[in-house]
């Protein structure tokens, strides 16, 4: 087992929506869902591998830019194996891979919900 992979529990009641992405879009280890309560939400849930090289922050940006551009709320959950970005302080080493992926989720508007160290010294999970 390579210890990959994304999954979302929730209550039946709930009538979550799985949302299909464009196969030019699709990227292993996602989940787009939408759940509509007095608003609509909107969800992506990622898993990156710490192995995924840069082609593959481009194409999550990509996700991440059509995510956004639907008219609900959006939430962006995952792991993405990117140490050396630092959310408390806005900054982020010049490495090409976490350098793309910080400019994209800021330029996005979104905002790190997590500030505290969750495995060792690093924050792992946006």
């Amino acid at each position: 087992c390579r210890g990959r992979g994304v999954a979302i529990f929730y209550k039946k009641s709930l009538h979550l929506k799985n949302i299909q992405v464009a196969q030019e879009l699709a990227l292993p280890e996602i989940i787009v869902c939408e759940l509509s309560l007095n608003s609509t939400f909107r969800f992506l849930l990622c898993y990156r591998a710490p192995d995924y090289d840069i082609e593959h922050v481009n194409k999550l940006n990509s996700l991440l830019t059509w995510a956004t551009s639907c008219p609900h709320i959006f939430i962006f959950l995952g792991d993405f194996n990117l140490p050396h970005i630092n959310w408390t302080l806005n900054e982020c080493k010049t490495e090409p891979i976490h350098a793309t992926f910080y400019n994209a989720v800021t330029n996005l508007g979104l905002e790190q919900l997590v500030t505290n160290n969750t495995r060792l010294n690093n924050c792992l999970d946006l």
